[in-house]
């Protein structure tokens, strides 16, 4: 018998402009996990017959309305993630590249997309999202979060 366990695993995307100075972030609301803070622009549970990749390119088209080619998605960090109820496997990666005009596409699930300067993320953002980008810039890929 196995002791193996599976982990949800997430992928998340961030959009970066003026040199990564700047990320867009997405203010949730109604989807009954962390509503009213501010998070990646782009995330999606990996679904089994999908690729990290291919949950980006997907997420990015449902949430934000552009077209993503997996080739433009740049590897950026790995987020072990361990809340009060279960432990998350998030992917990160950069989006280099997309064509079309961003905009809230889901507006029942995000109520703003806002530009923030990276050296001042917003007080009311996700933790473990804050750290993961944080610690991007740095040059840090590996993070855990709520294993202390």
């Amino acid at each position: 018998m196995s002791n193996q366990f599976k982990a949800p695993s997430c992928a998340m995307a961030l959009i970066f402009r003026k040199n990564k100075s700047e990320v867009l972030l997405t203010k949730r609301q109604n989807t009954g996990y962390m509503d009213d803070l501010w998070d990646c622009t782009v995330c999606g549970h990996v679904e089994e017959n999908n690729s990290m990749k291919d949950t980006i390119v997907i997420e990015a088209k449902e949430e934000l309305g552009i077209e993503v080619l997996k080739e433009d998605l740049k590897f950026a960090a790995f987020t072990h993630l361990r809340s009060e109820t279960a432990v998350y496997f998030y992917v990160y990666f950069v989006i280099k590249d997309y064509k079309g005009k961003i905009e809230i596409k889901e507006p029942e699930k995000c109520s703003e997309l806002e530009w923030f300067n990276v050296e001042d993320l917003p007080k009311n953002m996700i933790k473990d999202r804050r750290k993961a980008i944080k610690e991007y810039l740095k040059g840090k890929n590996y993070n855990e979060f709520g294993w202390d």
